[in-house]
């Protein structure tokens, strides 16, 4: 009796461990990045185990139960525990960003409607073979398209790119074959010359790294640019105001200078950081009107637009503080001159009275 005791106890923590195991095992697809699979907790499951995906069976050695998802910020973020399936290691995928605006998040997809456009027509990418010809490889047929939101490093970029037929990406400044980790097409880098051809040139711009501040997390950083402009530009006014005490002869002080003082701040605030969320509004579905805005191109997006006006502004602050300064080193000296004037005044009156 002991011993069938003893032997039940074993099977329980044997399959306890299992259990354990499964589930770790489960946890994550190995040698599958988190960007190559797809959410297939509603697809259709086979008897054999598999997933159907947009007619692709997925086997179940490459799904596995994720409670996470990879946010714009490339962050992990837990979310409601579901299943996914690397469904790029069967077939060839290619990804084409979906705008903050357009990306619905509680469902995971985009609502801008290229999917529904692409459908309507016969569309065909330029892919270099492994051989190095190009041919016209139809997008639909022989690559799966994923939607993916933009990334925060993501930005605009002149340089040329080719597309394999595996789906990966090689940039002509690097010798890296990357895929989707940091690089998707933008949904406007298409050009349709009728309604039977669809093409995606090699030669078109590729939406890799350009930090757009698009969706909340970015409105926010545009909030907390705002207030940072006007806290130097406030520092700036009471330096001026400041300065003025000591070196204005007049000591009267107009009745409007704090007014004055309040619009310069908070206006200059307002434009500095309302002109590049304008030119993120208006420009964000046209990518060749990035191009002649040097400063907005690439990785020089912040000094130009964000660093260099919060520069000028330390600049200017330190020399007013510099000016303040001098000019109370001046009073303090001239304090002391009239001080000592007084005191030997006083000093050659009381000589003469004894």
């Amino acid at each position: 009796m002991f011993h069938d005791t003893i032997k039940l106890y074993s099977i329980i923590f044997v399959a306890f461990l299992e259990l354990i195991f499964l589930q770790t095992a489960k946890a994550d697809i190995p040698g599958c990045h988190f960007l190559e699979t797809v959410n297939i907790t509603s697809s259709l499951r086979l008897q054999n185990g598999s997933y159907m995906y947009q007619d692709i069976e997925i086997p179940e050695y490459l799904t596995g139960q994720y409670d996470y998802i990879t946010t714009e910020l490339d962050y992990n973020e837990t979310v409601k525990s579901h299943l996914r399936g690397c469904v790029c290691q069967l077939k060839p995928c290619i990804w084409i960003c979906c705008r903050f605006k357009d990306w619905d998040e509680p469902n995971s997809k985009c609502t801008d409607g290229l999917m529904e456009e692409l459908a309507k027509i016969n569309p065909f990418l330029n892919v270099t073979l492994i051989n190095g010809s190009v041919v016209e490889t139809n997008l639909l047929k022989n690559f799966i398209v994923l939607r993916d939101r933009l990334r925060y490093f993501d930005f605009w970029e002149i340089d040329k790119y080719t597309i394999f037929e595996d789906g990966s990406i090689l940039l002509n400044i690097t010798p890296t074959v990357i895929f989707r980790g940091y690089d998707c097409l933008h949904p406007n880098q298409f050009i349709s010359g009728n309604t039977e051809s669809f093409m995606a040139a090699v030669h078109h711009r590729l939406y890799n790294a350009m930090p757009l501040f698009k969706n909340a997390v970015n409105k926010k950083r545009y909030v907390m640019i705002y207030f940072s402009i006007a806290k130097f530009s406030w520092l700036l006014a009471l330096s001026h105001q400041l300065w003025r005490g000591f070196t204005s002869v007049n000591r009267v002080e107009s009745e409007y200078s704090f007014g004055t003082y309040s619009i310069f701040a908070w206006g200059s605030a307002a434009i500095l950081t309302g002109v590049p969320f304008l030119i993120d509004q208006i420009w964000d579905s046209d990518p060749n009107s990035m191009q002649w805005v040097s400063g907005i191109v690439a990785d020089n997006y912040f000094h130009y637009i964000i660093e260099t006006p919060l520069e000028i502004l330390v600049a200017l602050n330190t020399i007013l503080f510099m000016l303040t300064i001098i000019s109370i080193i001046r009073v303090k000296l001239s304090l002391r001159h009239f001080s000592d004037q007084d005191e030997r005044a006083r000093n050659l009156n009381s000589r003469m009275q004894t």
